[in-house]
């Protein structure tokens, strides 16, 4: 599909995509049946058998091409990325579908008049939308909305007005989805599981109906029912691929990038009663997805008192590898499930990078959600975050002196910092953190100033797998949509007060308006790489929500289509799982594997040997792994307490629990 396609093509294009869509959604539900051996079988099965999804080249290519298409394999999944892989979109799909709010009710019909999206403020280095601007949307959603009523006559599609720039943008978005089918052949069939809800060929087939829409369609659908019959039928095969590959995998893995929202998903997802882990940040300790900000070689270097430096959180920048043995996506996943959790979130980076940045990979395993926010407002966030807990740390009476280079007082050497001291202290803070967070250990530690474009295009092609992408710009309308309709909760961000930053700054009794954050305008120049990739991920973003509103538009709800075959009925039985989607597919549970851990006062005492009794519980619960007990101080440790943006509390001992596969 591209700008010329007509009506007619466009019908060729519907048929076709849902032909994909079924015969996948056919070999997933064969799949379910005898897992896991028939993972691999069924996507086998599908990459020499079934379909391929309408390329970019247009009707009449795909006509000239279909017999040699048919067995192209396009089974858009959580895959690991090869190196020749191409990202698939490279342009928003318009200025107004990147800063406005997603609506699509069932008020919306056909004969309805143009829709008027009121502008919703953002930060201002990425500019606020128009006030009135439409947003594509709500546009396609009023398109497909009529089935609502299950109407199937023709009706007079509305025309919604479209500014100059939004025309611009989305005549250039004709790059959508030029290198997907590369993309799709790179990919190896035994990557690919059969639980999937092919994120990338909703988003594919998504961003071609509304470049389509907005350019050759001149926002109108054609009269004949039969078309619009195929086109409600299409968003109703994704979202229904989408809500069972949830229920399937029963344990949502949520990617916290530091200081974008992850507080408030995880008090969302408690209040939906998802069971997690209750250590900070709802990290699971075995897997070490702690944060790693601040060089501790650095503070060192600088004179700081090596007590001082193990006291300071977050000071774990330098460790590529992660201390535990459970390395694989297969063993998470059984250990995660072991004790019943059905959500937890990773703070470091995506797993299986210590070798090279183009082997790693979110886990097909689990649902994988991503919150993503504007990168400067991010990267100031994540400074005036960290100032009060460095203060506490590095100038804590307490402790043993500092060198005599150390600035005598915390406000002479922090407060109003040049951007240089930041550069020294937290690389990867300052340089594109973004990006870092999704190319494995090896790309994280890229060094300073070495985030380019093969590392764009890698964290692009990264976040493009996750099945829910979330702006924390994009305003509660979009989240609740994608919450409510992504995931069935009934408690979405707009509902959810969380302990931010800022409230936790000042709760330490830390002005930042006294002490704040320096001339760092070098920093933010180079961010660059960083932007590109939020720009890109608003899209992913912007097509979420147009799936999720217009499902909601269709009366479709967040309950599987095959409910009787799973066994499900509707009721308080089923409510009590908890966490929406996620909770109908929940293993049985042997209860909860975080106990309350003892604070180790002492190498001999009774509270130590009792802490360490209760660490050890790991070693009984998950098969295979075996648990080590080391001294908090170790080269390469987290080093005193283990802060996130987050208010939860949990006991930090005088053990550090290095997990090793058996």
């Amino acid at each position: 599909m591209h700008a010329d396609l007509g009506p007619g093509d466009l019908r060729l294009w519907l048929d076709t995509a849902l032909q994909f869509l079924e015969a996948q959604r056919s070999a997933q539900r064969l799949a379910r049946i005898a897992r896991p051996a028939a993972d691999t079988v069924a996507a086998d099965q599908a990459a020499t058998s079934q379909p391929s999804l309408p390329n970019a080249g247009g009707a009449s290519d795909a006509k000239a091409d279909a017999a040699t298409r048919t067995r192209r394999l396009l089974l858009g999944t959580q895959a690991v990325v090869p190196a020749a892989a191409r990202i698939f979109v490279e342009t928003e799909v318009g200025a107004a579908a990147a800063d406005s709010t997603a609506r699509a009710t069932s008020t919306i019909s056909a004969a309805a008049a143009p829709t008027k999206v009121a502008a919703v403020s953002g930060s201002s280095a990425v500019g606020a939308a128009t006030a009135n601007t439409p947003d594509p949307a709500s546009a396609a959603a009023s398109a497909v909305t009529p089935a609502a009523s299950g109407s199937t006559s023709p009706s007079s599609s509305p025309t919604l007005p479209v500014n100059a720039d939004s025309a611009v943008n989305v005549s250039a978005a004709g790059s959508v989805t030029a290198n997907a089918t590369d993309y799709y052949r790179s990919l190896p069939s035994d990557r690919i599981g059969a639980a999937s809800g092919l994120p990338l060929v909703r988003r594919v087939l998504l961003a071609q109906f509304l470049v389509a829409w907005f350019t050759s369609l001149d926002q109108k659908l054609p009269a004949d029912a039969d078309t619009q019959t195929a086109l409600r039928r299409l968003f109703e095969q994704l979202y229904d691929i989408h809500v069972e590959s949830v229920v399937d995998r029963s344990v949502l893995a949520y990617f916290h990038i530091s200081k974008a929202g992850g507080t408030s998903w995880s008090k969302a997802a408690s209040l939906n009663g998802c069971e997690a882990p209750k250590s900070r940040g709802r990290r699971f300790p075995p897997f070490d997805d702690s944060c790693r900000w601040l060089n501790r070689s650095a503070l060192a270097s600088m004179g700081y008192a090596k007590k001082r430096c193990f006291k300071t959180p977050w000071a774990r920048y330098g460790w590529k590898t992660r201390r535990s043995g459970i390395i694989s996506c297969q063993q998470r996943f059984d250990a995660i499930t072991k004790y019943g959790y059905s959500y937890f979130t990773n703070e470091y980076t995506l797993v299986n990078g210590l070798q090279d940045m183009y082997d790693a990979h979110p886990c097909p395993q689990f649902v994988n959600a991503i919150n993503i926010r504007e990168p400067t407002a991010r990267l100031l966030s994540n400074i005036k975050f960290m100032l009060p807990f460095l203060r506490e740390s590095l100038y804590n009476k307490r402790l043993p002196p500092n060198g005599p280079e150390v600035p005598p007082t915390f406000e002479d050497g922090f407060c109003n910092a040049p951007g240089a001291l930041w550069e020294a202290l937290t690389p990867p803070i300052t340089d594109n953190y973004n990006i870092r967070t999704l190319l494995g250990e090896t790309g994280f530690h890229t060094p300073l100033g070495g985030i380019g474009p093969a590392h764009e295009q890698v964290a692009k092609q990264q976040l493009v797998q996750f099945d829910l992408v979330m702006d924390l710009n994009g305003g509660h309308q979009a989240a609740e949509a994608v919450m409510r309709s992504g995931l069935g909760w009934q408690t979405t961000l707009a509902e959810v007060t969380a302990l931010n930053g800022s409230a936790l700054v000042a709760n330490r009794g830390f002005d930042v308006k006294a002490c704040g954050v320096g001339n760092i305008s070098s920093i933010l120049e180079r961010q660059g790489p960083d932007l590109r990739w939020y720009r890109f991920g608003r899209t992913l973003a912007r097509l979420d929500t147009l799936l999720f509103a217009v499902a909601r538009a269709l009366g479709r709800e967040p309950w599987p289509s095959d409910a009787a075959e799973r066994g499900l009925v509707r009721g308080e039985s089923d409510q009590e799982q908890g966490c929406g989607l996620v909770g109908l597919g929940r293993r049985p549970s042997d209860g909860p594997w975080m106990r309350k851990r003892k604070r180790n006062k002492g190498k001999k005492g009774p509270a130590a040997k009792e802490g360490a009794a209760e660490n050890k519980q790991v070693e009984a619960g998950v098969e295979g792994v075996e648990v080590e007990e080391e001294e908090e101080e170790v080269e390469g440790g987290s080093g005193g307490e283990d802060y996130s943006d987050d208010d939860y509390e949990d006991e930090t001992g005088g053990t550090y629990r290095r997990v090793h596969a058996a």
